[in-house]
This record gives structure tokens, C-alpha cells and sequence, in this order.
């Protein structure tokens, strides 16, 4: 009877939930890979992230949390992965950046690493398809020795595009963006990678170039590679071309060691059990990701059953609803999340934007206030603020909102000049209105922006 007993509680006893968290100073890693292989690769990914940053001063400031998500094996893996060659990929979120890996195995490491660098690329800011690619296959094959971090060894198929094809003119290189032939088409884009690899192999190694690495990346950020090649190292991209010829033909290349300082907690990250955490991140990478929409809702619905009254669940329900753009189910959810307490200035963020397409600004301008409440240096919720001010005839606040925005992305200067000039229109000071529109004028593209423009300017002049 008693071995009967324990036989019956043995079979209905649940699986032990699969998932294990391990944290470290800038990593967060979910797996199921077990404990030692979760190990293993956070402390890879802290080296990586620490040689970015004291070499090439590579890690931006404000970006997105990184999650890092290794699967045991290729079936669990399936669901989330992007083609049936992609062994690991980077996804940002709304709320995190992602690194989604098929196993811990090792042999996987490269890939994951070239991911990180186009996670950290897009951290930065808009950086030329080149760099992008070039640096990402350079810091592909990062190892670790002798307490540091080699770069740069050699990648033998891209050395041998270099040796057996014909080179693609440089300026073409620095000039491809998504759309052009030289990255889509298959008979080019071998020798682009190759090329923009070599090329950034020398402007981040080679004796003369190496000590102006980092300068050459904040200009990129302001002006293109032409502009940016003259204004750092005083040459034309033709002088540049001249220079990757000869450093091909050095005798020979080999990686160069970097010295680096590891965060304490790399040799003792923290590790627990992490099944509704590493669930919640699961459901954000689907809703990230386009055409699952649904693999997301299947997500979003095991969380609302096995994890209800969890306000993480509700915003991630949300975000489902606000990608389908079914706004009221998504404002219903981020309401519901902000009533169990939710903390994350994303999701009031996201639920501010929801609530401005749905025309409620005041809702809209409410749940902006707690998002720079959480994080009063996130420029961009200051302007979403801002504009939901105006919306809403709080003209006043509106403008001491946007006295706090001190950067954004170029191409939302035209929204920002536009109605800062209605707020200052419509409290009565044309004088300062006109002076915005006139800043804003050169930078319209489109008649869409022109249009609002040359109405308010018609109606300044009308007073």
C-alpha cells in the first residue's frame, strides 16, 4: 500500500520547471542549458562587454537592459528562431535587448558575440551599414587568453573573398545602406562583408589608424563616412582604399591582446530558479518579433493562466494587443498592470502612446508624468510628454517639458520645433513661434511636414 502511494505521488507530482536565471553585473541570462552552461557563457559575455568598453569605449549610455535566453537544445529552440541557419540573433524589445541562442555549446559563442556587437551598434545610435557589419565580424572570433581578450585574428573565408575577387570601389562600400545591391545580392554581398571586416580590422588595429577608433565613431554619428574620414584622420575615402591595399599586403596579421578588468560578480554570478521571469522575457521576444503573431498570444496567454494578478503579465498582454493595435484592449491591460503596482518606465511609456492614438490625452499625459517620473533622463518621454501637453492645452507644461529634451533623433526635429511653436501660438507670442518654424523649415523632407509648417506660420502671420 505505501509503495503504491508513493508511486501515485510520483507520477502526479509536476516536472520541475526547467528554467534557471543567472545574473551578473550587466547580464541578465535565462536557460535551460543548466547551470554551468549559463555560467560559462554570462561570464563569456561580461569579458566581451568589458573589452568592448575599455577598448573601443563601445558600451552607449541609457540603452536597454540586456537578456540573454540559451536553449538546450535545436526543438526547444524552434519556436523562437529566426531561419534555419540562425544559431543565435539579437531582438530589441520594448523594454530589453536580446541575445536568443540555440545552446550554450561553445561553438555558438561566435555568432553570439557578433550579435551582441550589432546590439551595442544599435544601442548607439544609426551607425553606416559598414561599421555595423565590419565590427560585428571582427569581434566575431574574440578569445580569451592569458587573462585578456584577443581580437582580430584572421577569418579565412573573408581573407580569401579578399584574395581570389575583385574589390568592390570603397566609396561604394561606405555608401550601402539595407536597400542597396551590394548587401542583398549574393554575387556582392560576400565581398562587402569581407571588405568592411578588413577594413575595420585596420582602422581598429593598425598602428596609425587604432588611436583614432573611438573619434571615428562619434563622427560617424554626426555626418557620413566621407565627412567623417577627413574630419579624424585628414583623409578622402580614395586616400583611406590606398591605405587598406598596402595593409593587405603586410607580410602577415595576427589578433592583438587586450589587458581587461572584469566586474567582481563574473566569477560568482548569482543563479536561481527564474520560470515566470525567463517566461516574461520569453513573451516579450515573440511580440518582438514579426509574423508570430500566434506563438506571442499562445506566450501571453500561458503567463495570464499560470501567472495571473502579476502586473509583468498585464504588460505583456498589453504590448500583444498595442502591436495588433486593438487600443482598448491594450490600454484595458497596461490600466490593469499600472493597478498591481507596475514600476517599469517603458510600460508607461507605451501606455502614454497607446492613450495619444486613442485621442485621450489628458489619460495620455498622465501616464507620460509617471514614465519621466521613473527615469527623469529618458529624453524621449520627456517629448512624448511634451506633445501630449499640447494636445491636451497645457500649453505651459508643455513648454517646460520641452526645455528638458536635450537630444533626439534627427528625424523627429521637425515634431519638436512644430509644436513647440503651436504652444508658444497659442498662449500669444507669434514672435516665438515664427522663430521655431524657421528652424524647422530647412529640415522638412516631405509634404506631410510642410504642410502643418506652412499653416501655422500662415496663421502667426494672420495675427
Amino acid at each position: 500500500m505505501l509503495a503504491a502511494l508513493v508511486l501515485g505521488a510520483g507520477v502526479c507530482a509536476a516536472p520541475a520547471d526547467p528554467w534557471l536565471r543567472v545574473t551578473s553585473a550587466n547580464f541578465e541570462l535565462f536557460t535551460t542549458a543548466g547551470e554551468r552552461g549559463g555560467r560559462d557563457l554570462i561570464q563569456h559575455f561580461e569579458r566581451v562587454r568589458s573589452f568592448f568598453q575599455q577598448a573601443f569605449g563601445l558600451i552607449p549610455a541609457g540603452g536597454n537592459p540586456v537578456q540573454i535566453i540559451v536553449f538546450r537544445s535545436p526543438k526547444e529552440y524552434d519556436t523562437y528562431k529566426l531561419s534555419e541557419v540562425s544559431f543565435a540573433y539579437f531582438e530589441s524589445g520594448i523594454d530589453h535587448d536580446f541575445i536568443v541562442m540555440q545552446s550554450a555549446s561553445a561553438e555558438h559563442y561566435p555568432v553570439a558575440v557578433h550579435e551582441y556587437a550589432h546590439l551595442l551598434l544599435h544601442q548607439t545610435g544609426k551607425v553606416p551599414r559598414w561599421l555595423n557589419e565590419g565590427l560585428a565580424e571582427l569581434y566575431s572570433n574574440l578569445e580569451s587568453r592569458d587573462g585578456g581578450i584577443v581580437v582580430g585574428q584572421i577569418i579565412d573565408g573573408r581573407m580569401a573573398t579578399l584574395q581570389n575577387e575583385k574589390w568592390l570601389d570603397l566609396q561604394d562600400v561606405t555608401t550601402v545602406d539595407e536597400h542597396s545591391p551590394l548587401y542583398s545580392e549574393k554575387t556582392h554581398a560576400g565581398m562587402f562583408y569581407a571588405e568592411s571586416w578588413f577594413l575595420v580590422h585596420m582602422l581598429a588595429l593598425q598602428e596609425w589608424y587604432a588611436p583614432r577608433f573611438r573619434q571615428l565613431g562619434a563622427a560617424l554619428l554626426e555626418g557620413d563616412t566621407a565627412s567623417a574620414f577627413l574630419k579624424v584622420y585628414g583623409k578622402t575615402v580614395e586616400q583611406v582604399q590606398q591605405d587598406l591595399q598596402l595593409y593587405f599586403q603586410m607580410p602577415r596579421f595576427t589578433g592583438r591582446l587586450f589587458h581587461v578588468r572584469l566586474p567582481e560578480s563574473v566569477e560568482a554570478p548569482a543563479i536561481e530558479h527564474g520560470g515566470f521571469r525567463a517566461r516574461v522575457a520569453l513573451a516579450e521576444v515573440l511580440n518582438s518579433i514579426p509574423g508570430r503573431r500566434e506563438a506571442a498570444r499562445s506566450a501571453c496567454d500561458a503567463l495570464a493562466r499560470e501567472f495571473p494578478d502579476q502586473w509583468q503579465t498585464e504588460q505583456r498582454l498589453a504590448e500583444f494587443f498595442w502591436r495588433e493595435r486593438n487600443l482598448e484592449e491594450a490600454a484595458q491591460h497596461f490600466a490593469r498592470a499600472a493597478e498591481l503596482g507596475a514600476d517599469d518606465a517603458h510600460l508607461y511609456m507605451e501606455y502614454g502612446r497607446v492613450q495619444s492614438v486613442r485621442g485621450r490625452y489628458q489619460e495620455a499625459a498622465a501616464a507620460l508624468r509617471v514614465a519621466v517620473k521613473r527615469n527623469s533622463q529618458w529624453n524621449e518621454a520627456h517629448f512624448e510628454l511634451a506633445i501630449a501637453l499640447v494636445q491636451s492645452g497645457s500649453y505651459r507644461e508643455a513648454l517646460r517639458e520641452f526645455d528638458l529634451v536635450h537630444k533626439l533623433p534627427s528625424e523627429q526635429a521637425v515634431r519638436f520645433y512644430y509644436n513647440q511653436a503651436y504652444a508658444h501660438y497659442r498662449l500669444g507670442d507669434n514672435v516665438a513661434a515664427k522663430k521655431l518654424l524657421d528652424k524647422a523649415a530647412p529640415l522638412a523632407t516631405t509634404d506631410r511636414e510642410r504642410a502643418p509648417l506652412e499653416e501655422l506660420r500662415a496663421a502667426c502671420c494672420a495675427k
